[in-house]
């Protein structure tokens, strides 16, 4: 029992991880990392005045090298650096090289201090706008949320920007001196679930500021972020997307399901269990139905014998073939009620049934073996009446029957012993017919013409069936809910010992003896006649 307990401790556990992980776990996982690093190469064009009041020269290609990283932490605070170098690809010129401090909260991904809105997309982005001072633009700018798109065969969100004015004046050496504001128009693929860029796309325009309005035009180019590095963000995204699912939806569907099936599995083993204990306390049940047939048959078998030998044998085999059967079954019942440990209310009392119908069985037995033994008769002359009389002084007479005496007596050779335990058995049965009833039990003489005496015990109980009379002098056949079922089949025995029969009428229930009596001890003889009053009774 210990192992179903472990078994459903194991599927209660993960069960309630799951939302351990989904609100304590997962969330931790998805914050912006303390050691955050981002790295990324951009091509374009560029035209950039040398002075102040030159026209734009013809434009130049440029590579542009963008990286973000952490650089301070402060509890849930990361102080993020992210720094842009420009190079013209035709001189080898840096024509810029800016560097600025952003402060952000790793689990929201916003701005802490001066900037506002996000620093970065967050994961599970969705299709709506959103306000952002995004590190690769360095300006506030609303990100407007245009529809899905396709990058590589990953699946986007494209974004679209137009900035505030930015200064650009300390970004550029021959801006000193001078105001310089630019203007961005930018395009932004975001993977939604980790919230990743895959692609970016920045253009521009710089103008010069004189007392506070835009004159002449100072730069004007674009970028793009490298065919080379979308394959890679694609990429590396791909394997973060992963990581986010698993995080999101594998690990708690694992969780539960796993849990789940443990449960289920646990159940289903405990009620497979269950079955088996049903199963083996029902083989008990029928092996103690079969031992039950048994012990009807060897009885019967018994009972044929005609010689003490065979009784022997048979009694012999009644005591291997049962008795052992019996221990067996009584230890087997005692180890399953230990294992019983759920305390299953109904199989306990299955149990208790069936230690009580062995215990039955055993009582059969030893009431069989006993009536097994047989007795030679003690005869000697006896009055029929003094027995009776004899019966009704020490067995207990309800109340309510009365029992009616013959009106004379008889007296003939028999064992009393035995004739008192035949007479006392059809008088039990007879009270326990009239019951709570009011009723009579007329016990009557006659003497046959045979040389035989008669004796009736009729009472006024309810008539017996058909289907009983044919078996109610059998071995272990009863009627009532206790006794071996062997007092009426004795009585035969017992008669049958004084050479006599013994038979019943259904309608009235009338109980007929008939014995052998000698010439002399008939009722004729006023030497052996006891007179009584006529319907004398006893109440």
């Amino acid at each position: 029992m210990n192992r179903y307990i472990f078994l459903v401790i194991c599927g209660l556990v993960p069960i309630i991880l799951a939302p351990i992980w989904i609100f304590g776990i997962a969330p931790e996982l998805e914050k912006l990392p303390m050691d955050y690093h981002y790295y990324e190469e951009q091509i374009g064009i560029n035209s950039l005045v040398s002075k102040y009041g030159d026209k734009l020269p013809p434009p130049f290609k440029h590579h542009d090298i963008h990286e973000i990283k952490v650089v301070g932490i402060n509890g849930n605070i990361l102080k993020i650096q992210s720094t842009l170098q420009a190079t013209n690809v035709d001189n080898g010129f840096k024509f810029l090289d800016e560097t600025r401090d952003f402060f952000v909260t790793r689990d929201t991904r916003a701005h802490e201090t001066v900037e506002k809105g996000y620093f970065l997309f967050p994961p599970n982005t969705q299709q709506h706008d959103y306000f952002l001072t995004f590190p690769l633009a360095f300006t506030h700018a609303t990100f407007t949320f245009e529809g899905k798109d396709i990058v590589q065969g990953l699946e986007v969100y494209k974004f679209s920007c137009l900035s505030q004015p930015y200064d650009i004046t300390k970004a550029i050496p021959q801006f000193k001196g001078y105001k310089v504001l630019s203007f961005y128009k930018c395009v932004i693929w975001i993977e939604p679930i980790t919230g990743k860029h895959v692609d970016f796309l920045l253009e521009w325009e710089s103008f010069y500021e004189e007392n506070g309005e835009l004159t002449l035009l100072a730069e004007k180019g674009h970028k793009r972020t490298s065919p080379d590095y979308v394959t890679k963000l694609v990429i590396d995204v791909q394997k973060e997307k992963l990581i986010f699912q698993i995080y999101n939806t594998v690990v708690p569907v694992v969780l539960l399901v796993g849990g789940s099936l443990i449960l289920i599995s646990s159940r289903f083993v405990i009620i497979r269990k269950t079955q088996e204990l049903e199963i083996v306390k029902s083989k008990l049940t029928d092996d103690v139905s079969e031992l039950e047939k048994i012990v009807k048959q060897r009885t019967a078998e018994l009972i044929k014998a005609e010689r003490l030998s065979v009784i022997g044998q048979l009694s012999s085999r009644i005591s291997h073939d049962i008795r052992n059967p019996l221990s067996v079954l009584v230890s087997s019942l005692e180890i399953i009620k230990k294992l019983n440990t759920s305390n299953d209310v109904r199989m306990l009392n299955s149990i208790d049934r069936s230690f009580v119908s062995i215990e039955r069985i055993r009582h059969q037995i030893d009431d069989v073996l006993n009536f097994l033994r047989t007795i030679p008769l003690h005869l000697e002359n006896n009055s029929l009446t003094k027995i009776i009389e004899s019966i009704l002084e020490t067995i207990e007479k309800p109340s309510n029957i009365e029992v009616i005496l013959p009106t004379h007596d008889f007296i003939i050779e028999c064992d009393k012993q035995k004739l008192e335990t035949v007479f006392t058995n059809i008088l039990h049965n007879a009270f326990q017919a009239i019951d709570e009833q009011n009723g009579s039990v007329y016990i009557r003489f006659f003497n046959e013409l045979n040389n035989s005496i008669k004796i009736e015990f009729e009472n006024t109980g309810p008539p017996i069936s058909k289907e009983n009379a044919s078996k109610i002098f059998e071995p272990l056949f009863t009627t009532k809910q206790k006794g071996t079922g062997l007092g009426l089949a004795s009585c035969k025995h017992l008669i049958e010992q004084h050479k006599g029969t013994i038979t019943v009428n259904l309608d009235p229930v009338i109980f007929t003896i008939v014995l052998p009596i000698k010439q002399d001890n008939q009722a004729g003889d006023p030497n052996n006649v006891l007179k009584l009053e006529k319907n004398s009774s006893i109440n």
